[in-house]
């Protein structure tokens, strides 16, 4: 892809299909070598500040287990040997409060602004960008040619 694309621009076009950026101010770091631009969000799961977990069905209690389950049903048990960040997976919020399930001898108030606790977003497609080698890598799961698609003509 054009090492250039504008990240911030895609993502402010179109939130929806690109919700999530990772972007550091900071460059000429290891931890600040990749920007990475999330695509195509799916299955959510969520605990919300209430404490209600929402979203996908795994028969599993809390969040954390219930993302341990998610994560078993998608594995594939393959890893692929590359340097990049992401190949596709899961966005992962987990706030302060999420410590509480952890371990729930903790007494953790509520997120004053009433955030969730956690969200998992399940990811397939990414554009990376690489500070280091001046690159933009878009990578897609299996199945995804048709996101490809739209991202390139986005």
């Amino acid at each position: 892809m054009d090492p250039q694309v504008d990240l911030l621009a895609l993502h402010r076009a179109h939130p929806a299909r690109y919700p999530h950026l990772l972007q550091s101010a900071l460059k000429g770091t290891p931890q600040t070598r990749y920007d990475l631009l999330f695509a195509f969000p799916g299955e959510r799961l969520t605990l919300h500040a209430d404490g209600r977990l929402t979203g996908l069905a795994t028969g599993a209690p809390g969040f954390t287990r219930a993302l341990d389950a998610w994560y078993a049903r998608e594995a594939d048990g393959t890893e692929d040997a590359t340097s990049l960040p992401f190949l596709g997976g899961w966005f992962l919020y987990l706030g302060y409060e999420l410590a509480g399930e952890v371990e729930p001898s903790l007494r953790l108030p509520a997120d004053p602004m009433g955030l969730p606790m956690a969200v998992a977003e399940r990811i397939p497609v990414a554009l990376i960008r690489d500070h280091a080698k001046g690159t933009t890598t878009l990578v897609a799961e299996p199945g995804q040619e048709g996101r490809v698609e739209q991202v390139l003509a986005d």
